[in-house]
């Protein structure tokens, strides 16, 4: 099988087909190089040739080579879903184009947690949907339009590097990797900072 535009070594590939219709399947690599180059495409039938597919303007790939996934809705092989930073959701129109949405970052605050690498549908209901991401698990029951964190209780965090303050033992200040840089002062922790924590 040729993909028009493969680069010779792609960092990472995401191949899904359409359980709706064996005959659709995208393939979703990211490219070698700092920004990991995103391509997508789709095939109609099992004889037919793979054509490129517009990408979301606003995926970032740069982490391409640490968050990646893609999925075809179980009931539509028209709709795909994208993983990589962040999360998209692509609807194809009957003449090829594509309309796409971003379903972690919105203004609303309704979002997901950054760095996307796992997806899963409900196989009772298409329209429920499951994401795995650096934040933990998070459900949407309405194809990733409004999201609900699936996460209380599970008490996960990877601390990077941690620093006592000089004179009292129960006050820590610690970095995580990408939920933040978080302060103990006995009891509780609290958010000192969002983001990478890194160094402290």
């Amino acid at each position: 099988v040729m993909l028009p535009g493969l680069p010779e070594q792609p960092t990472r590939i995401a191949i899904c087909h359409a359980p709706s219709d064996g005959n659709v399947v995208y393939v979703f690599t990211a490219g070698p190089g700092p920004d990991f180059f995103p391509q997508l495409w789709r095939r109609e039938s099992i004889d037919g040739s793979f054509a490129f597919c517009a990408l979301p303007p606003d995926l970032k790939s740069a982490q391409g080579d640490y968050d990646w996934f893609a999925a075809v809705a179980p009931n539509n092989p028209d709709i795909v879903y994208l993983g990589a930073y962040d999360a998209h959701r692509g609807v194809r129109s009957p003449w090829g184009g594509w309309d796409w949405t971003n379903l972690t970052s919105k203004i609303d605050g309704d979002c997901l947690h950054a760095d996307q690498h796992a997806i899963a549908f409900d196989p009772c209901d298409s329209g429920v949907l499951y994401i795995g991401c650096d934040g933990g698990v998070f459900r949407s029951d309405d194809e990733g339009t409004h999201w609900e964190s699936l996460n209380r209780g599970l008490c996960i965090t990877e601390f990077e590097f941690v620093a006592q303050h000089p004179y009292h033992d129960a006050w820590l200040l610690a970095g995580t990797q990408d939920n933040g840089t978080l302060r103990y002062e006995g009891g509780v922790w609290l958010q000192s900072g969002l983001g990478d924590g890194g160094d402290c």
